[in-house]
């Protein structure tokens, strides 16, 4: 004698469907998880977008460099990047063509006191720190960065027009500064 009395195919025998449908309530939780889920990813991507917005001038710079030595490698060539004035943006060059342009942000553009202006540093000797010449270098239109990812080593001078003017010295292969100046 075996009884079915608790198990699960005694209840879908008796008809009782309730076990195999979803409640009102798990239905609209699922829903509300939903919803505050693509709210965030909506924020989060709006921030995303606008994110060249909130960067300062050197992270702007210091992505446009890497994004210019990445070219190169990747094109296996020249690639140049400059400060455009009348845009108030960085842009990148292969072959004397803009492939990329990367805005600085309203301080920088035609109406702005902002400025960026490149010079050249001598290479230094061994592996000992370059230090800041009194007199700076002459002045690059654009730098130059060569297919091996290299450039020569250049200091960058960003003035927003409000605060002191900011000096940064790139070394020959990183896109991080080797150091700053006040």
């Amino acid at each position: 004698m075996t009884s079915e009395t608790g198990t699960r195919n005694h209840f879908l025998n008796q008809g009782n469907n309730s076990l195999l449908a979803f409640s009102l309530i798990e239905i609209v939780l699922v829903l509300a998880l939903i919803s505050v889920a693509s709210t965030l990813f909506i924020f989060n991507f709006d921030r995303f977008i606008d994110r060249t917005e909130s960067l300062k001038a050197n992270e702007v710079l210091s992505e446009g460099i890497r994004y210019a030595r990445m070219e190169a490698s990747k094109k296996q060539t020249i690639t140049e990047l400059m400060y455009d004035e009348s845009s108030g943006s960085i842009i990148i060059f292969a072959h004397s063509k803009p492939i990329h342009e990367i805005e600085l942000g309203i301080a920088y553009s035609s109406s702005g006191l902002g400025t960026i202006e490149f010079n050249l540093v001598s290479p230094a000797e061994g592996f000992g720190s370059i230090k800041f010449p009194k007199d700076q270098g002459p002045r690059l239109e654009r730098v130059q960065f060569s297919p091996d990812r290299s450039s020569t080593p250049f200091i960058v001078t960003i003035d927003d027009g409000i605060n002191a003017p900011e000096k940064i010295l790139f070394d020959p292969f990183s896109h991080f500064p080797r150091r700053t100046t006040p």
